[in-house]
């Protein structure tokens, strides 16, 4: 049932995430799947009934496009004061911070975290410091931190990032032992994930994270896995 309920939070998120945004000069938004782009016009479908009609829109009347990717595209450069709400929404993360909490999470000895991230100026590295949870669901539990690499491959702190982690800490290797006695360990493996801005302020986080983990005391590595999705603040 946890595995249903998982997988169909990922796709709905991902849904949103596949989806292009038109935002005109009268300050409207249109959420569309974008099928052509010309000089005098662009033709989509909306994107909450991707199997009606096609539209036609002059793009004279569009003020800026950020596709499904993250890309952007500008059609004006004369910004007025009533279109601060795309500049603030497509504005990048320069010397921005941010509050991750995940909200769920599947895994084999792999951790729940909450993390403090610090971005580069033009958002393509954030540098992750979690707090990590793990529960005994294969032998390891306890608590750790480390530090974890994003690369975002769009820039602006938003879309694809990969990177990796490296974690140590105390916890309870129980796997090792008929015993279940306290070790000081370690865990490294890459994580992946998708991040979706919502607004300039909250975000959408999905990811995850795998590898080795071990007690330094013990050296016998058991691979962990975790699929995480959270919710992370801007400041």
């Amino acid at each position: 049932m946890k595995k249903l309920i998982l997988f169909l939070i990922l796709f709905c998120s991902l849904s949103v995430l596949a989806q292009d945004k038109i935002y005109l000069k009268n300050g409207e938004k249109i959420n569309a799947k974008i099928l052509k782009v010309t000089e005098e016009k662009i033709e989509y479908k909306k994107f909450s009934n991707l199997e009606g009609p096609t539209f036609e829109i002059s793009v004279n009347k569009i003020q800026l496009v950020v596709y499904q990717n993250g890309e952007s595209q500008m059609f004006n450069t004369n910004i007025n004061n009533n279109n601060n709400i795309i500049q603030n929404e497509i504005s990048t993360f320069a010397n921005k911070n941010r509050i991750n909490l995940d909200l769920l999470a599947y895994s084999l000895n792999g951790p729940t975290s909450i993390s403090y991230e610090i971005l580069n100026k033009n958002g393509s590295l954030g540098i992750e410091i979690p707090i990590n949870v793990l529960f005994n669901s294969g032998g390891v539990s306890g608590i750790m931190t480390g530090t974890n690499l994003k690369f975002y491959v769009d820039n602006n702190a938003r879309g694809f990032y990969i990177g990796p982690a490296l974690g140590v800490g105390i916890g309870n290797f129980s796997y090792l032992s008929t015993s279940n006695l306290n070790y000081l360990g370690a865990y490294l493996g890459p994580k992946l994930g998708i991040q979706y801005q919502i607004s300039q302020l909250f975000g959408i986080n999905l990811s995850g994270t795998g590898g080795l983990i071990s007690s330094f005391s013990y050296f016998s590595p058991t691979l962990f896995f975790s699929f995480n999705l959270g919710l992370n603040f801007s400041f």
